[in-house]
């Protein structure tokens, strides 16, 4: 009989110990599932708070357009720029080099000939198309003074050609 119940109680041991291992693996699966979800989580709104969409006015650039000499006319570029930021790093960056991306848009429009905005032919500046390519142009131009940072758009608030 003492071998029977020496037999019993290493059965209900061993079966206390499974139970235990078992309930041990399942409250630790838990625990990392918990701590793996909450720094996901974390992250992810980490990523977020940086993805605000953030709009920078540049400071207003006038220009003497090109013009062949030999019609004696002067023409006058005035644009308001807006640039726009998906990130507040990418918008610190265009902040910070604010003169160098207006010195290379005031040389960009100063070396456009008069022409391209006033031509009475198909091709003409003024033309919503023509537009959209000089917003292409800027942003390219852009990009390549804040890389690897980006704008992501060039807005107009004002562009005003004038004869004078």
């Amino acid at each position: 009989m003492g071998d029977e119940t020496l037999n019993k109680k290493s059965k209900k041991s061993s079966s206390f110990f499974i139970v235990g291992i078992i309930v041990f693996l399942a409250l630790a699966v838990t625990v990392l599932s918990y701590v793996y979800n909450n720094y996901k989580a974390t992250k992810s709104e980490a990523g977020k708070s940086d993805a605000i969409t953030t709009f920078i006015p540049l400071p207003e650039i006038q220009v003497e357009l090109f013009d062949s000499p030999a019609k004696k006319r002067r023409y006058f570029l005035v644009a308001g720029l807006v640039l726009q930021a998906s990130t507040q790093k990418s918008a610190a960056i265009l902040e910070e080099r604010m003169p160098l991306i207006r010195d290379h848009l005031y040389q960009w429009f100063s070396a456009i000939d008069a022409q391209n905005f006033t031509s009475t032919e198909g091709t003409n500046l003024s033309s919503p198309l023509s537009l959209e390519v000089m917003r292409a142009q800027m942003i390219r131009r852009v990009n390549t003074v804040v890389a690897p940072y980006k704008v992501e758009n060039v807005l107009y608030s004002k562009f005003i050609i004038s004869e004078k």
